[in-house]
């Protein structure tokens, strides 16, 4: 919803405003959970317990898992495939919109409507993940999001995007569930923030990375393709980018699996 409301009181009041209330709200939130959350205390003799888990629970045994490797650079490319559009999607958006007539406002629409709709998915995407597993669910959502982020570098109206963005709204809503479901089954308790901690490690790398490689590609393809196609083209290769890494780990998955799997047992027939 933040980008939502920010574009509207972009157009509506100007950026100044906009910025002004992004920061109010930052004070505002951190006072009242300053004031009114309550953490709670742990028992002495559980939180000695719990450091001692912890310690015998090192990093290298988190990264020591190929599994939890294999989603940890899933969660990367997604984030990196997201943001590889991002730092020119408003000139993107421009494409659709004559005259930039409230331009920020449907910016801010576009993005905030994939995230409510992945709020609104990611519970009956919980539910999936019980029952077909949380990791093929990662790996399915990936491929998914590659191959709905493919149209939108040549897709003509601004309603076939809302429906694109929609769509890429339910794989991101898969993703979310799924993902802390195989933290706490494949990680120690002791080791979650650890666990947690690559994982947030490796959506931020990605988030940082993909906007400035999408920006360079941008810049590089301008003088080749023109402006319009520049805008189009780094959508297709985020979009392939997803799909390839996300077939490269079903594989894996898949091999590891048959790998994991006990020989069967021959049955003795009697003469």
């Amino acid at each position: 919803m933040g980008t939502l409301v920010g574009g509207v009181v972009f157009d509506a009041f100007g950026g100044g405003m906009a910025f002004a209330i992004s920061g109010g709200l930052l004070v505002l939130g951190g006072f009242v959970v300053t004031v009114f959350a309550d953490e709670g205390s742990a028992h002495p003799r559980e939180a000695r317990a719990a450091g001692a888990a912890g310690s015998r629970h090192g990093l290298g045994d988190v990264i020591r898992s190929p599994l939890f490797v294999t989603i940890i650079g899933l969660m990367f490319v997604m984030n990196f495939s997201r943001g590889f559009p991002g730092a020119i999607f408003q000139e993107y958006v421009e494409l659709f919109v004559s005259g930039n007539e409230r331009l920020n406002t449907t910016v801010g629409f576009l993005q905030s409507v994939t995230f409510i709709v992945a709020g609104v998915t990611s519970v009956a995407m919980g539910r999936l993940a019980d029952r077909v597993g949380y990791a093929w669910l990662v790996v399915a959502g990936t491929i998914a999001s590659g191959v709905l982020c493919l149209p939108q570098a040549w897709i003509e109206t601004l309603s076939g995007l809302f429906v694109l963005r929609v769509l890429l709204g339910i794989t991101a809503g898969t993703i979310g569930p799924a993902l802390g479901r195989f933290v706490h089954e494949t990680i120690p308790r002791a080791s979650h923030g650890k666990a947690f901690g690559l994982v947030q490690a490796a959506n931020s790398w990605g988030m940082a990375l993909g906007p400035l490689s999408g920006g360079l590609l941008n810049a590089g393809l301008i003088p080749a393709v023109g402006m319009a196609m520049a805008l189009r083209l780094p959508f297709a290769a985020a979009g392939m980018l997803q799909v390839i890494v996300g077939l490269g780990a079903w594989y894996f998955i898949a091999r590891s699996a048959r790998t994991a799997m006990p020989a069967p047992v021959a049955l003795e027939t009697e003469n």
